[in-house]
Protein backbone atom coordinates (compact mmCIF):
# COMPACT_ATOMS: atom_id res chain seq x y z
CA UNK A 1 0.00 0.00 0.00
CA UNK A 2 0.99 3.57 -0.76
CA UNK A 3 1.90 6.00 2.00
CA UNK A 4 -0.66 3.70 4.18
CA UNK A 5 -3.82 3.93 2.11
CA UNK A 6 -5.95 1.29 1.33
CA UNK A 7 -5.71 -0.41 -2.53
CA UNK A 8 -9.24 -0.56 -3.19
CA UNK A 9 -12.16 2.01 -3.34
CA UNK A 10 -14.15 0.34 -1.22
CA UNK A 11 -10.82 0.10 1.55
CA UNK A 12 -10.83 4.05 1.53
CA UNK A 13 -14.14 4.96 1.31
CA UNK A 14 -14.51 2.63 4.15
CA UNK A 15 -10.99 3.91 5.95
CA UNK A 16 -12.62 7.60 5.58
CA UNK A 17 -15.65 7.07 6.57
CA UNK A 18 -14.03 5.71 10.30
CA UNK A 19 -11.70 8.89 10.41
CA UNK A 20 -14.88 10.75 9.93
CA UNK A 21 -16.70 8.85 12.57
CA UNK A 22 -19.77 8.09 10.15
CA UNK A 23 -21.80 4.81 10.50
CA UNK A 24 -22.54 3.05 7.31
CA UNK A 25 -26.20 4.36 8.09
CA UNK A 26 -25.61 7.89 8.55
CA UNK A 27 -23.31 7.66 5.41
CA UNK A 28 -26.54 6.46 3.13
CA UNK A 29 -28.57 9.08 4.18
CA UNK A 30 -25.91 11.76 3.69
CA UNK A 31 -25.78 10.27 0.06
CA UNK A 32 -29.53 9.43 -0.02
CA UNK A 33 -28.99 5.78 -0.15
CA UNK A 34 -29.96 2.50 1.39
CA UNK A 35 -27.47 1.24 3.75
CA UNK A 36 -27.35 -2.06 2.18
CA UNK A 37 -26.16 -0.21 -1.33
CA UNK A 38 -23.98 1.87 0.85
CA UNK A 39 -22.17 -0.89 2.29
CA UNK A 40 -21.41 -2.60 -1.46
CA UNK A 41 -19.27 0.34 -1.98
CA UNK A 42 -17.31 -0.23 0.95
CA UNK A 43 -16.97 -3.90 0.01
CA UNK A 44 -16.08 -3.17 -3.50
CA UNK A 45 -19.34 -5.04 -4.72
CA UNK A 46 -20.10 -1.82 -6.77
CA UNK A 47 -19.36 -2.54 -10.49
CA UNK A 48 -19.92 1.00 -11.68
CA UNK A 49 -19.75 3.49 -8.97
CA UNK A 50 -22.33 6.29 -9.41
CA UNK A 51 -20.47 9.24 -10.75
CA UNK A 52 -22.73 11.84 -8.33
CA UNK A 53 -22.37 9.72 -5.32
CA UNK A 54 -18.27 9.46 -5.47
CA UNK A 55 -18.66 13.24 -5.66
CA UNK A 56 -20.99 13.90 -2.82
CA UNK A 57 -18.31 11.17 -0.78
CA UNK A 58 -15.07 13.09 -1.63
CA UNK A 59 -16.84 16.14 -0.35
CA UNK A 60 -18.15 14.61 2.50
CA UNK A 61 -14.68 13.21 3.60
CA UNK A 62 -12.66 16.22 2.03
CA UNK A 63 -10.25 14.32 -0.31
CA UNK A 64 -10.26 14.04 -4.40
CA UNK A 65 -12.36 12.14 -6.23
CA UNK A 66 -9.16 10.23 -7.77
CA UNK A 67 -8.15 8.99 -3.96
CA UNK A 68 -11.75 7.25 -3.67
CA UNK A 69 -11.64 5.89 -6.82
CA UNK A 70 -8.24 4.43 -6.27
CA UNK A 71 -6.66 5.96 -9.08
CA UNK A 72 -3.99 8.45 -7.23
CA UNK A 73 -2.39 7.91 -3.66
CA UNK A 74 0.04 10.77 -3.56
CA UNK A 75 -1.47 12.96 -1.86
CA UNK A 76 -4.83 11.25 -1.58
CA UNK A 77 -4.05 11.00 1.87
CA UNK A 78 -4.07 14.87 2.64
CA UNK A 79 -7.33 16.44 2.78
CA UNK A 80 -7.98 18.96 -0.25
CA UNK A 81 -7.41 22.21 1.84
CA UNK A 82 -4.09 20.68 3.31
CA UNK A 83 -3.14 19.79 -0.48
CA UNK A 84 -3.95 23.31 -1.45
CA UNK A 85 -2.49 24.57 1.67
CA UNK A 86 0.89 23.00 0.46
CA UNK A 87 0.54 24.56 -3.18
CA UNK A 88 0.77 27.92 -1.41
CA UNK A 89 5.00 29.05 -0.85
CA UNK A 90 4.28 31.90 1.72
CA UNK A 91 1.60 29.59 4.00
CA UNK A 92 4.66 27.02 3.76
CA UNK A 93 6.94 29.55 4.89
CA UNK A 94 4.71 31.05 7.56
CA UNK A 95 4.75 27.47 9.03
CA UNK A 96 8.19 26.45 8.26
CA UNK A 97 9.12 29.94 10.58
CA UNK A 98 6.36 29.30 13.37
CA UNK A 99 8.01 25.85 13.59
CA UNK A 100 11.33 26.91 14.28
CA UNK A 101 10.29 29.69 16.56
CA UNK A 102 8.64 26.99 18.60
CA UNK A 103 11.53 24.76 18.37
CA UNK A 104 13.74 27.96 19.60
CA UNK A 105 11.16 28.42 22.28
CA UNK A 106 11.16 25.12 23.56
CA UNK A 107 15.37 24.60 23.25
CA UNK A 108 15.29 28.08 25.75
CA UNK A 109 12.60 26.54 28.20
CA UNK A 110 15.14 23.24 28.75
CA UNK A 111 18.60 25.03 28.90
CA UNK A 112 16.48 28.11 31.10
CA UNK A 113 18.39 30.57 28.69
CA UNK A 114 18.05 32.38 25.32
CA UNK A 115 19.48 30.45 22.56
CA UNK A 116 20.61 32.05 18.99
CA UNK A 117 19.77 30.31 16.04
Amino acid sequence: MTNGAPRTMGGRIRACRKSNQYTQTEMAEKLGLSQAVYSKYEADKVVRPNRDTVQKMAAIFDVPIDYLLARDASLGHLPINLQKFCANPEAVDYIAAAFMKFQKDQLEKELGRQVNI
